[in-house]
């Protein structure tokens, strides 16, 4: 306690906020907002508050003995080579079971948008989120969504994780948001909104989560649901982190605040923030990780690309023995210490896995080096597909600084690892630079690609099983900011 006293004192936290205060790996949370996670329906289902005893950080759960959170580093994955979902489920099956169970819950399905996300934006360059969909214009009420309530399987891609990608055996690069969203005002707004009153909030939400993964045969007191608060993209709001055998497969955001500098809120990115009229449900579901919870694989990219996974592995003459199989397996469990954002180095993280599986660290490194390759190999190439795909294509020019990245994807040499920086250094052609690109777009042409669109985010509600239309203003936009 006494540690956590001069955490505390470091972040000028005042005594009577102290409990608020949590430490998760090199990440410091500081919430005032603890009344927002005291829902109902954790009272009427028996959850209790708990601390973690590891990380320090507070959650729910149904298991009143239960005293770690249940992420990694803190508890080792749960379910390699033991499925924790009633049946196996691929990609498609996992995405179309989501999908419908929200559309038997009263949520409109709609029809992923790019993963340009400056086809609509103008601060970010890829989108990262299902949120992104509908960022600035719908959230802030300006413009009505597609559908409310709505669901969604959203492309994205993320930078960010690309040094964990091969590693810990859960981290994509390229990935597929799967998530419900509902768009509310308050009714005492003194504006007009482009939606009004409350579909459903907080309560509604984790039932949903419950009863998704209920239906999928999942043991239920086996659920921890973390509090974490979100911000970004100038919103904030309570989060809460959804934890099962070990991974984290969703997060919940109740976006419901935004930048004020005047605000009564000050979260942990430094800023402060004031509530906002409208309050949105913001959801995602990581499909890959679901799908993966299913198959109980040594890790998610088995699952996500087995086929791919097999070709490269012959192709780079990598063939284990039952022994070393064995000893995969066995490392898969603890590769959750293996994230770059929470261990003290991977060369540290590395020996202490060794020293838990009882073998040299020399020897497990030589085992596991060539299949973290393989498998960032397969996921990188999954992220280029999606970039293609929907008319991305690389210039060898720098726009590290240029306005069209976000402040989440700008590269700055000082902070950003070097594998990160070759990303970055390659900058997005928009489809007018095509036509320098013959080879890329012969490619690109020769496999199945998204029509053009721009700003989806505006299409008016019921335009949901077809892709926005690009119109001439679009068009126009678009080679303009070029």
């Amino acid at each position: 306690m006494s540690w956590r006293c001069n955490v505390s004192r470091t972040l000028g936290v005042s005594p009577s906020s102290e409990r608020f205060c949590s430490v998760i790996g090199h990440r410091t949370v500081m919430s005032s907002l603890e009344q927002e996670y005291r829902l109902e329906y954790f009272e009427e289902e028996n959850f209790v508050r708990r601390e973690c005893s590891s990380c320090w950080a507070h959650f729910w759960t149904r298991d009143h003995d239960r005293e770690l959170c249940g992420e990694p580093p803190c508890e080792d994955y749960r379910f390699i080579d033991d499925p924790s979902f009633d049946e196996e489920y691929s990609l498609e099956e996992m995405r179309e079971a989501f999908l419908s169970y929200f559309e038997d819950h009263g949520h409109e399905r709609i029809d992923p948008y790019p993963v340009a996300a400056n086809r609509w934006r103008d601060d970010v360059l890829l989108t990262q989120a299902s949120i992104y969909d509908f960022q600035p214009l719908v959230t802030s009420g300006q413009t009505p969504p597609p559908a409310n309530p709505l669901t969604i399987s959203q492309p994205c891609i993320r930078m960010q994780d690309i040094d964990n990608v091969g590693k810990t055996g859960r981290h994509t690069m390229a990935f597929e948001m799967m998530a419900h969203h509902a768009f509310n005002a308050r009714e005492d707004a003194e504006d007009d909104y482009a939606y009004e009153g409350e579909v459903y909030w907080k309560d509604e939400t984790v039932e949903y989560c419950d009863g998704l993964f209920e239906s999928l045969g999942a043991d239920l007191d086996e659920i921890t649901y973390i509090e974490d608060p979100w911000v970004g993209g100038g919103n904030a709001g309570p989060a809460i982190e959804v934890i099962y055998k070990g991974a984290e497969l969703a997060t919940l955001v109740f976006m419901s605040m935004e930048q004020d500098p005047d605000g009564e809120y000050e979260m942990k990115d430094g800023n402060r923030y004031s509530k906002m009229d409208t309050y949105v449900v913001d959801t995602g579901y990581g499909l890959e990780r679901w799908t993966w919870m299913s198959q109980g694989t040594p890790t998610v990219y088995e699952a996500v690309y087995p086929e791919m996974i097999e070709f490269l592995k012959e192709h780079a003459n990598i063939d284990h023995s039952d022994e070393e199989e064995q000893l995969i397996h066995r490392a898969a469990k603890l590769a959750g210490h293996m994230d770059i954002d929470e261990a003290e180095d991977m060369e540290t993280a590395r020996t202490e896995i060794a020293d838990r599986l009882d073998v040299p660290v020399d020897e497990l490194t030589a085992l596991m080096e060539p299949l973290e390759d393989i498998y960032a190999i397969a996921d990188h190439c999954r992220a280029l597909a999606y970039m293609f795909g929907d008319g991305i294509v690389p210039r060898m020019s720098a726009r590290a600084t240029s306005p069209g990245w976000s402040s989440d994807e700008r590269s700055d040499s000082s902070t950003t690892s070097a594998s990160t920086r070759r990303w970055t250094n390659w900058s997005i052609c928009r489809p007018s630079d095509w036509n320098t690109r013959t080879a890329i777009r012969s490619a690109i042409s020769s496999a199945p690609r998204r029509p053009n669109t721009a700003r989806p985010s505006t299409a008016a509600p019921g335009r949901s099983n077809s892709w926005p239309k690009s119109t001439p203003e679009a068009t126009n936009r678009s080679r303009s900011t070029s």
